[in-house]
């Protein structure tokens, strides 16, 4: 994967695959709890 391959993944959905789900959203704000909490 090179930089321009990187900036094409949106974070949210990233994270999504990955488990983490927004505890709000705040206009184009989503806002997630530490995962080292």
């Amino acid at each position: 994967m090179n930089i321009e391959t990187a900036k094409q993944i949106n974070l949210a959905d990233y994270l999504h695959s990955l488990g983490y789900s927004p505890v709000k959203q705040q206009g184009i704000n989503l806002w997630y709890k530490s995962p080292l909490r």
